[in-house]
C-alpha cells in the first residue's frame, strides 16, 4: 500500500469514527412504541414552554461485583451471610466512571443546560427544561396522551435518540416512553358495606363460602400470638404509594378502635400526604402492615408523578430509596405492569437498583397481580413486573375456605420472558414442572424464566375502613402487607438478638421450605386461569399461583 492509499484510508477511518460518534441512535427502543393499551393521544399539541422532567440513568460501576456481592450477603449458606454495606459503601461502588459522567454533563452543558440535581452516587441526574429543549435535545416529539377511563393525562414520546457517544454511556432516559398502569378498582372485587350492617353473614364475591377478614383472623390463620409485637427500636417496615393513593390517620385510629388494636400512629410520612381523600389501596395496605406487625415502626411513603411535566413515580421512587441512608428494613409495594411494556435496559437497571437495596439489608416485596395468568390474544402469557424481577419477593393470594386456603383465581403468577429462572428456586421450580399434570400449553410461557409468586397470603374480603366506612377489598394488595408485617416480626426477634435483618428474602425462603416441614402452609388448590387463557393449578410444593405457600409464624420464628 503506498503513502497517498495509507492516508486516504487513515482519513476515511477518521471520518467514520467522527460520524459515529454524531449518529443518532435510541437507546431503549429500535422503532416507535405502540400506545399502550387504555392511552389516547390528545387533539392539541401540548405547549412548548411546559416544563418537564427527565431523568437520565447513567451506566453504573462495578455491577459484576456487586451482582456476586448480592448473592453472597443473601444466602444462609454463604460466609457473608448478613454481612450487609452502608448506603456510603453502596454509592462508591456503583459510582460511574468519571468519563462517564464528564461525557454527559458536557453534553448538557454543550445544550445549555446547567441545573440538574444528581444522586448521591451520581449515577442518576434529573434536568428540569421546555418541552420545545426536549424534543431537540432527545431528536424527538412529545404528544400530550389522556387515560380514557381515570381521565388522567400525560406527556411523552413514543421514541427518543442521542448522539452515539452519549447512547453508550446511559442505559435509558426517564420520563420519555414509560407509561404508567393505572388501576382502576373493579366493582366485581370491592364492595362498600354499612357499618351499622356489618354482620357476619356477609360472603365474599369471589367465593360465596369465604368469611370476612379481619386482622384477629389473619393472627388466628398465620400463628401469630397476642406475645408477637414489635420490640425493636431500630425495626421498621413502609408501605409505597402512587398515583394519587393517600391514607387518613382518622381512618387508620377507627381501624385499630373498631378490631381491637393498640392506636398507634404512623412514624414517618415521607411525600405528600391528602388526608382528606384517602384511597383504598392506601388504607388497605397501611392498616394491615401495621395491624399484623403491632408496634413495629411504620413508614408511609407516596410519590408523586405521571400528571403532564412529572417525573415517572417509579423511577422516582426506586431513586429516592436507594438514595436514603436509613430506608425501612422492609417494604411492601403494590405496584406492577406487563413485563413486556418496558424496555430490556430498564428491567435490568431497575433490576440493579434492587441488589442494592438487597445488600443493605432490606427487603423488597412486590404484590403478583390480580390478573392470574395474564392473557395476549388467547395465545400467550403476560408475567407482571416487578413480581418477576428475581431480585424481589412476589407475594400472590389465597382465599380462606373454612379452615383451609385454596388459590384465589385472580392471583398473578407465571413465567417471566426476560429474567432467567434463579438458582434458588430451580429445584422447587423443576419439580413442578416435571411432575404436574394438565400444564397449560408450553407455548404460552417460558418455562425456563424466573418463576413467581414466592410465597401468598389470604387476599380476600379484608376489612378496612375507608373515608370513615369498613369496606371490604381483595387483591394481592390485601397479601403483600400482611406478609410485610409477618417479616417485619421475624426481624424484629433477629434484631433483639443483635443479628442482622434478613434482607432480600429469597434463597432463605426457599432453603427454609425444603429444610423444615411446616414452615409455610402448603396450598394445593385453585386455578388462575384469565379468560380463555388456561392457568397454571396448585399443586404440592410451590406452584405458579400460590409460590410456596402460605406463612406459619409460629414455625418461622423458631428458626429465623
Amino acid at each position: 500500500m503506498n503513502f497517498k492509499v495509507f492516508l486516504i484510508s487513515f482519513c476515511f477511518l477518521i471520518y467514520f469514527v467522527i460520524a459515529n460518534k454524531n449518529l443518532l441512535v435510541s437507546i431503549e427502543f429500535e422503532n416507535e412504541i405502540e400506545i399502550p393499551q387504555g392511552w389516547k393521544i390528545k387533539d392539541f399539541k401540548p405547549n412548548p414552554n411546559l416544563e418537564l422532567k427527565i431523568t437520565l440513568a447513567l451506566k453504573q460501576n462495578n455491577i459484576e461485583y456487586l451482582n456476586n456481592l448480592f448473592w453472597e450477603v443473601s444466602n444462609p449458606e454463604s460466609k457473608n451471610y448478613g454481612k450487609y454495606l452502608t448506603n456510603e459503601q453502596v454509592n462508591n461502588l456503583i459510582r460511574p466512571k468519571i468519563e462517564t459522567r464528564e461525557t454527559i454533563l458536557n453534553w448538557l452543558f454543550e445544550n445549555s443546560i446547567e441545573i440538574f440535581e444528581e444522586t448521591k452516587a451520581q449515577d442518576f441526574i434529573n434536568i428540569k427544561l421546555t418541552l420545545e429543549k426536549a424534543e431537540n435535545l432527545l431528536n424527538c416529539k412529545f404528544y400530550s396522551f389522556e387515560h380514557i377511563l381515570s381521565r388522567k393525562n400525560l406527556i411523552r414520546t413514543l421514541k427518543y435518540s442521542v448522539p452515539f457517544k452519549i447512547a453508550k454511556e446511559l442505559d435509558f432516559i426517564g420520563g420519555t416512553i414509560h407509561f404508567p398502569k393505572i388501576k382502576i378498582a373493579s366493582k366485581s372485587l370491592r364492595q362498600q358495606f354499612n357499618n351499622h350492617n356489618n354482620n357476619n353473614n356477609h360472603r365474599s364475591l369471589i367465593n360465596p363460602t369465604s368469611s370476612k377478614v379481619d386482622p384477629a383472623t389473619i393472627k388466628q390463620r398465620y400463628n401469630i400470638s397476642a406475645q408477637d409485637i414489635g420490640i425493636s427500636n431500630s425495626n421498621t417496615q413502609a408501605v409505597h404509594q402512587f398515583l394519587e393513593q393517600y391514607y387518613s390517620p382518622k381512618d387508620l385510629s377507627k381501624f385499630f378502635n373498631q378490631f381491637g388494636l393498640p392506636d398507634n400512629a404512623v412514624t414517618r410520612v415521607v411525600g405528600p400526604n391528602d388526608p382528606s381523600k384517602p384511597g383504598t389501596e392506601a388504607s388497605l395496605d397501611i392498616e394491615y402492615i401495621m395491624a399484623t406487625a403491632t408496634d413495629v415502626s411504620t413508614w408511609f411513603f407516596y410519590t408523586d408523578g405521571y400528571d403532564n411535566g412529572n417525573q415517572e413515580p417509579f423511577l422516582e421512587w426506586i431513586i429516592s430509596l436507594t438514595n436514603m441512608t436509613d430506608a425501612p428494613l422492609v417494604n411492601s409495594v403494590s405496584y406492577g405492569d406487563e413485563e413486556s411494556s418496558i424496555s430490556d435496559s430498564y428491567l435490568d437497571r431497575c433490576d440493579t437498583q434492587f441488589q442494592l437495596f438487597g445488600v443493605q439489608g432490606r427487603t423488597l416485596l412486590f404484590a403478583s397481580g390480580d390478573s392470574g395468568v395474564g392473557c395476549k390474544k388467547c395465545s400467550l402469557f403476560v408475567p407482571d413486573w416487578p413480581s418477576s424481577s428475581p431480585y424481589v419477593t412476589s407475594v400472590g393470594g389465597t382465599e380462606l375456605n373454612v379452615n383451609n386456603e385454596i388459590g384465589v383465581t385472580f392471583s398473578g403468577g407465571g413465567f417471566s420472558n426476560h429474567f432467567a429462572r434463579p438458582s434458588y428456586q430451580d429445584s422447587a421450580v423443576l419439580n413442578y414442572l416435571s411432575t404436574t399434570n394438565n400444564l397449560p400449553d408450553q407455548s404460552f410461557y417460558n418455562n425456563t424464566g424466573r418463576a413467581y409468586p414466592d410465597l401468598s397470603a389470604v387476599a380476600t374480603n379484608y376489612q378496612i375502613v375507608v373515608r370513615g366506612f369498613t369496606t371490604l377489598v381483595d387483591g394481592t394488595s390485601c397479601s403483600t402487607p400482611t406478609v410485610a408485617g409477618i417479616i417485619a416480626l421475624l426481624n424484629d426477634i433477629r434484631l433483639q438478638r443483635n443479628q442482622p435483618s434478613l434482607g432480600f428474602l429469597n434463597p432463605w425462603l426457599y432453603q427454609t421450605v425444603a429444610k423444615v416441614p411446616g414452615a409455610l402452609y402448603d396450598v394445593t388448590q385453585g386455578r388462575n386461569a384469565n379468560g380463555c387463557c388456561d392457568g397454571f393449578p396448585a399443586t404440592v410444593g410451590w406452584d405458579p399461583m400460590t409460590g410456596l405457600g402460605t406463612p406459619n409464624f409460629a414455625v418461622l420464628k423458631g428458626i429465623v
